[in-house]
């Protein structure tokens, strides 16, 4: 009897189709030089977009001549549009950091710096699905700050059950980082909590983060050693909210690299779990998969998986045609399986920087390749066993544009995993969809492209089971497209 494997996400459905139906916008959206647009989620059945003139999810707030503006749009089910918020300077003097839907409602985070008082202060203004304003210029709390080129980028976290925004400041020198951490309740009430990491940003960059349903705060970072920064560790932190402390755990040491971490919340057991990719540069064999899961009492339990048989065999193939090894590879999404297994989506991404003398205008002039490649998928048991390994091939390559139409979009139901993405065929884009299933099938097909030229990947959101929400390029306009796969 085969073994039911399940991913578990937020609907139970299963395709048994490839065919789709593509929905677009009555108009272009990028009128007024807003060449880029990323899909936020649904609210109340609309569909609501953040735009910017300069790419999103790059902390870079000018490009060449363009600073950043912004503003967010309001799409019906049809996607026609039916408002608009201009957010770059709707608050003077203010800088907006993010824009999140909370509590029903949507929310854009806000701060102004005072050089005298040196604090941060942090507001709100609110929206229902409208786009009619609920609350303006809502004060949420003042942070004390010792020098605004310290901060990193504020990041705007949701608790998984949707209870808490919170507002994360990092305050960083070469000692330490003094973290900030801010919380909203659905009800209104704050709750502002500050700690230390002992480790200053120029050994430790902290990555992803995540705020569970207890308030308590999940860091994962990459740490040098002092001694040989060429070596690196990956480190777990979490604030917890109860005790008001720190615990520090290593999930590797110098002498076991291991890629990004990646973090996801596991409802159904309460749990987190991290995963990460372990790298021997000298041969796949040496390999190997790490999961890390931490209990609500701060327990750890570590499961490593060695790469080997099917799988090696896969990655060898994989290798033999492209020369990637896997230190190129980090995890672009942790899908949690019903059994406890974990599903790890990885690809290949790296960037390369050259310079060269133009002779006619005389001048140095800087260039950046963004390379996205082949995408590998495995498939983890919590009984240390890797159930299969999967790798889909393409071979992305772009000049100082950020990679805009590279990497992949996805969507993903208890039955399977959908990956979209361009396909350079020479002249144009294919666009294309590859559909694995729970035993690790694999299939693939052009999407119809409906005169849609490319799509914009990186900037999707995922609908329902089967359906995905993301900006498409058509005769070099943008639009944005609803693509039901059946």
């Amino acid at each position: 009897m085969k073994e039911k494997i399940l991913f578990f996400f937020l609907v139970f459905f299963t395709m048994k189709s490839f065919g789709q139906t593509v929905h677009l916008s009555n108009t272009n959206i990028n009128q007024g030089g807003f060449d880029f647009a990323l899909v936020i989620g649904q609210l109340e059945g609309n569909t609501i977009v953040l735009q910017s003139n300069i790419p999103i999810g790059t902390d870079k707030e000018r490009v060449g001549l363009k600073s950043r503006k912004l503003q967010v749009v309001g799409f019906n089910e049809n996607l026609q549009k039916k408002w608009l918020i201009p957010v770059s300077n709707e608050i003077q003097g203010n800088s907006m950091e993010g824009a999140s839907l909370f509590n029903n409602q949507l929310y854009l985070i806000y701060y102004t710096y005072s050089k005298e008082k040196g604090t941060i202060e942090v507001y709100y203004n609110s929206y229902n699905s409208s786009g009619q304003s609920i609350a303006s210029n809502k004060q949420i709390a003042t942070v004390p700050v010792a020098k605004l080129n310290n901060l990193e980028k504020i990041r705007v976290l949701i608790s998984p059950d949707k209870n808490n925004l919170g507002i994360y400041i990092n305050e960083a020198d070469e000692n330490q980082q003094q973290i900030h951490l801010t919380l909203l309740s659905k009800e209104g009430n704050v709750k502002q909590s500050d700690f230390k990491i002992n480790y200053g940003n120029s050994l430790l960059y902290l990555s992803n983060l995540l705020l569970d349903n207890q308030n308590d705060l999940y860091l994962t970072g990459e740490l040098k050693n002092r001694e040989n920064k060429k070596q690196k560790s990956q480190y777990l932190f979490c604030y917890s909210s109860s005790l008001n402390t720190v615990i520090e755990k290593a999930v590797t040491d110098f002498n076991s690299p291991i890629s990004e971490l990646k973090i996801k919340f596991n409802p159904l057991k309460n749990e987190i779990v991290c995963g990460g990719i372990g790298v021997d540069n000298t041969s796949y064999s040496g390999s190997r998969i790490k999961l890390l899961y931490i209990d609500s009492v701060y327990s750890f339990k570590e499961v490593n998986y060695s790469i080997q048989g099917a799988s090696l065999k896969e990655l060898i193939g994989e290798r033999n045609s492209s020369g990637i090894s896997l230190d190129n590879y980090t995890i672009q999404d942790l899908i949690l399986r019903e059994d406890g297994g974990a599903l790890l989506v990885t690809e290949a991404q790296y960037m390369s920087e050259y310079s060269f003398y133009d002779q006619f205008t005389q001048t140095f002039n800087r260039r950046t390749e963004y390379h996205f490649d082949n995408i590998v998928l495995f498939s983890v048991s919590p009984e240390e066993k890797i159930d299969w390994c999967r790798v889909i091939k393409k071979d992305q390559v772009s000049m100082d544009d950020f990679g805009i139409l590279s990497s992949f979009a996805s969507y993903a139901n208890n039955e399977e995993i959908g990956i979209l993405y361009n396909k350079d065929s020479g002249r144009n884009f294919e666009m294309m969809h590859v559909l694995i299933n729970k035993n690790g099938e694999m299939t693939s097909k052009r999407i119809n492209k409906s005169n849609i030229d490319a799509i914009i990947p990186r900037y999707n959101k995922q609908l329902g089971a089967t359906s995905t929400c993301l900006p498409v390029l058509i005769k070099r306009q943008l639009y944005l497209a609803k693509i039901e796969f059946e």
